[in-house]
This record gives C-alpha cells, structure tokens and sequence, in this order.
C-alpha cells in the first residue's frame, strides 16, 4: 500500500509536455499580475486555451494570426496547462489596418466557437490561405474573408447550400437563399416567398469579385445570420468584426481622398469648422515665428489648440448627426470634411515631426 502510494505520487508530479508545431496564435487577455491566458489555433490539436507567464523582460510580441511554434505543458490535458513560446520561429508582418481588422475578426470567430483540443484541419488551413491572400487587393481580400466566414461555417458543421437549386437542382441562376434551411434556390423558384428570402449578392451568388462592398456588406448580413443561429449568440459583441463592417460601409462611399479640387469648401459654414479652418491657417505664422524668436514651444501650443478644435467639431457630430463627418445621404459634404480632416491630420503630422514626436496612424 505504501509503495503503491508512492508510485501514484510520482505519477502526479510527472508532467505532459507537447512540442506543438504548425500553430496560428489568435489573441491573449492578461489574467493577474504576470500571467495571460493565450489562445492557439493548432493544426493537430485544434483550439488550444492555456496560460502563459510575462514580465517586463519577457513580453509577448505576436500579432494575431501569426504562425507559432511552442511548448505545452500540464499535470493533466484536460486543464489549461502552461505555455512557452519559440517567439524566433513566430513570423512578423506589418499589416494594414483593414487586414487587421479581418484578422482580428476570423480570430474572434474561432475563440468563440471553436470547441477545445478538437481537430479541424480545414479551418486551420482556411486561415492560412486567408492570411495568405493579404497582399492583394483591398476588394479580393474582403472577398476572401466573406467566403472564409462562409467555409467556417461549414466546416463547424453548419453549411449554407451555394451549390445548387434545393427545389429544382439547377447550378444556374441561383438568385435566393432560405433563412431556414440554408438552401438555394433559382429566380423562378424563390420569387413569390421574395419576402421571406434572403437576395444572394454577386460575391456569392456569382462568387465575382465586386468594387461595390455594398455586395460584400450584404453578404456578411447572411453570415451573421447563419452565425448568430447556429452558435446563439450575439455577434454585435464581436468588436473587430463589427467594426469590420462598419469600416466597409464607410468605404463603400467612394470618398475621393486624393483630389482636394473637386471638394466645395463653400459647405464649411458651421462656427467649428470655420474656426478649425482658421487655426490651419495660422500653421506658417507660427513656424516663422518660432524659428525667428527661438521660441519652439510655440509649436507645441498651437498643436495643442489645433487638436482641441478638431477635437470639439468632432463631438459636434455625436450630439447631431448633421454634423457628422461622414454622411452617406450626402456625400459632397463628406468629401469637404474628409478633406478638413486630412489636411488637420497633415498639420498634427507635420508639427509633430518637427518637436520629436512620432505620429502613429492609428491607436492600438
């Protein structure tokens, strides 16, 4: 009895140790003072939720989706365990914002839905093909991700039928889809229940490419359906994918960026807009008069009142929505103030620069 005691002693200290290769690393939540939970998407072992410990010397520096390798480590599988990452073998890449976004997105879907320590090739190697299409155009790339949301579905044991007309079994002119079954059907199938239909878009229906994302919007519509049935639960707590969306809609608007000629300033008649316009124009007296008086700190001020301007006009358009910088029922208007708001964003760049500050493009 003692011996055997002793054995089942030992038993218990002996830990499980993987070596795990081929792994995508989705995100992290700190959890106390120098422990984070991570999340690893594993092409052998599937989902994989583990603590991790960090220090100021030894900080995690991976993005989502970059591929990892690591050590797992734990008494017994079926508790979280310990991680330890080979962060030389991980892969850096700058990303866009937009790719980001998607990346953030796919993420959320697998944290949330995937069921632990269980295999699926299929989405593992989806992610991959979707990370690899990255470097592509913004309208493939939002292509691919709709179509990687619809193969997740799938693959989760949850397929929509783009195949083929449920009723009629026609490959050709597809044109609805049912909200119950998930089924296609044709035009002349699906007409008369119009109503209860969903209309398939052409990045779906077609599977074509579109400039326009309200196709791709519409189709992310389907998803989010399909989503929010076959999981239960609200997707508007997903905050990359919504603001995914968001984004797209914004840049459906076909803003033009770049040609500042065809915009009517005319329109910039609110009090904050003509103060903030002011105050731009004020950026080359002050610069003259800080070189000439050796006095920098001037810059800095002016930064500060230039910021505090934008800043007020922005909330303008919390408290009315007229005043919005992007309206989508009136896009000459957008464009004026997309306009005011780059040449503020130029402005901060420049002033920034000049006292030894960076000026990162977005907040992270």
């Amino acid at each position: 009895m003692i011996i055997f005691g002793f054995v089942f002693a030992i038993y218990l200290s002996i830990e499980a140790t993987l070596v795990i290769f081929n792994s995508l690393f989705l995100g992290n939540k700190k959890y106390g003072e120098n422990l984070m939970i991570v999340y690893i998407l594993s092409k052998n072992n599937g989902l994989i939720k583990s603590f991790s410990k960090y220090s100021k010397k030894k900080r995690l520096s991976l993005r989502v989706l970059d591929e990892v390798n690591f050590t797992w480590q734990s008494k017994q599988k079926d508790s979280l365990g310990y991680i330890n990452f080979d962060l030389e073998a991980s892969i850096k890449q700058n990303d866009t914002f937009i790719n980001s976004l998607i990346k953030s997105s796919a993420s959320e879907l697998c944290i949330k839905f995937l069921p632990l320590w269980q295999q699926n090739f299929e989405i593992y190697d989806d992610l991959l093909k979707l990370i690899d299409s990255l470097d592509t155009k913004i309208e493939l790339i939002i292509f691919n991700y709709v179509w990687w949301e619809i193969f997740f579905l799938k693959n989760t044991g949850y397929g929509i039928n783009l195949e083929k007309c449920s009723v009629s079994g026609s490959k050709e002119n597809l044109y609805y889809l049912s909200p119950n079954s998930g089924n296609s059907v044709t035009y002349s199938v699906g007409h008369k229940y119009r109503s209860k239909l969903f209309k398939l878009p052409n990045c779906l229906k077609e599977k074509a490419v579109s400039n326009n994302f309200i196709d791709y919007i519409e189709a992310l519509k389907i998803t989010t359906y399909f989503l929010r049935k076959s999981f239960d639960y609200d997707l508007n707590k997903f905050v990359f994918r919504t603001h995914l969306i968001n984004k797209l809609k914004k840049t459906n608007m076909n803003i033009d960026l770049t040609n500042f000629d065809k915009c009517n300033f005319s329109l910039l008649d609110k009090e904050g807009e003509i103060e903030l316009i002011k105050i731009l124009l004020d950026w080359k007296s002050v610069i003259e008069t800080a070189v000439n008086l050796y006095e920098p700190h001037r810059i800095s001020y002016y930064l500060y009142d230039l910021s505090s301007s934008f800043h007020s006009l922005w909330n303008q358009g919390k408290i009315d929505k007229n005043n919005k910088f992007i309206d989508e029922e009136r896009p000459e208007i957008s464009n004026v103030r997309i306009a005011l708001l780059i040449a503020t964003q130029e402005t901060l760049k420049s002033g920034l620069s000049l006292i030894g500050v960076s000026a990162p493009d977005e907040m992270q």
